[in-house]
């Protein structure tokens, strides 16, 4: 499996939002996730990969205990909202959704984030175009790059305000249902090449949806994943500081966490090879945040200004340790 490392950004650039008022995102990310915590009843009692029961207890944040499963080394919340709270959470919360849809930041987000996953996943499959699907797509960014490429692209996204957007911001139509209605509404549906980014963790049934994209791609078609990394420094720093988190699987829907080890696991089970992976992230970010949060007027000194224009070297070290908060897939059909 080839591997890569890192991916240079600015996060000035499109977490304004979050730089500007550090306390008071926190506090509002702590207070939603609390008010959520006793619809919070479903246990977990095996792994969402492997199915193992013999777990341990590795991090507490906001009140949500997170459990790794001592055979593949997957992360995940327990207990965790029921299904149709959390489809309610993602079709109708506009806090969440606002992370995809301020306008501010869509074309930023579009040529730094969402172009060099598509552009590395099209480097490592077969198919030069063709059918492609994006489960959980946002705004559609994906979808409108896909098809000024020439492919013929289908998005999913069940949130009412990334549809919205999409439509009038992008000019993109998104499928507007969960994979599983998709597949049950489109029986014959074939692609070359189907993308889960910022998904899989976000999802209670990430395995029947890989199953799902096994089933609907073509015998020599490819899947990319793009998944948080439990065995990042950005998990380093929630496990030493978890009440101040702003970003980085945070409840009540970050459900899972992936490392090396689950993702391999899931590939082998479900019926894929992999073939390329790669490892980047914002931990650095993470870091200055809660460095910000922990130390007064620290946001306002000559060291924080010191490191943040230095972040991605310091970022490029964390990445080539593949201790990144982001992993990106590419495998092949089976």
């Amino acid at each position: 499996m080839k591997t890569f490392h890192g991916k240079p950004v600015d996060p000035r650039e499109f977490k304004h939002r979050d730089l500007s008022n550090l306390r008071e995102r926190v506090s509002a990310k702590r207070q939603r996730a609390r008010e959520f915590r006793e619809r919070a009843n479903v246990e977990v009692e095996e792994c969402y990969v492997c199915g193992s029961t013999e777990t341990d207890i590795v991090r507490e944040m906001f009140g949500y205990e997170y459990a790794q499963c001592d055979h593949c080394s997957h992360v995940y919340q327990t207990p965790r909202l029921p299904d149709d709270v959390l489809n309610e959470y993602y079709e109708t919360d506009t806090e969440f959704a606002s992370i995809y849809t301020d306008e501010d930041q869509i074309q930023y987000r579009l040529e730094n984030i969402t172009k060099p996953k598509i552009d590395f996943v099209l480097d490592h499959v077969d198919a030069e175009q063709g059918r492609w699907l994006d489960v959980g797509c946002g705004v559609g960014a994906s979808i409108n790059y896909l098809e000024s490429q020439g492919w013929d692209a289908v998005g999913l996204e069940i949130s009412d305000q990334c549809v919205s957007v999409a439509r009038d911001v992008l000019g993109v139509e998104l499928e507007q249902r969960p994979i599983d209605e998709y597949a049950d509404r489109n029986p014959d549906a074939t692609f070359d090449v189907v993308t889960f980014f910022g998904y899989l963790e976000m999802v209670p049934h990430s395995m029947r949806d890989l199953r799902l994209a096994h089933e609907m791609l073509d015998p020599d078609g490819n899947v990319g994943i793009g998944v948080m990394n439990a065995d990042s420094m950005s998990s380093m720093v929630h496990r030493a500081i978890p009440e101040q988190a702003v970003r980085h699987s945070i409840p009540p829907v970050g459900l899972q966490q992936f490392t090396r080890e689950s993702v391999a696991e899931a590939f082998d089970r479900v019926g894929f090879s992999p073939e390329a992976a790669w490892f980047f992230g914002l931990d650095f970010y993470e870091l200055l945040t809660h460095l910000c949060l922990e130390v007064e007027d620290f946001q306002h000194s000559d060291l924080y200004e010191y490191l943040m224009e230095n972040l991605n070297d310091f970022q490029q070290v964390i990445d080539d340790d593949e201790e990144s908060d982001y992993m990106v897939f590419v495998g092949d059909r089976e």
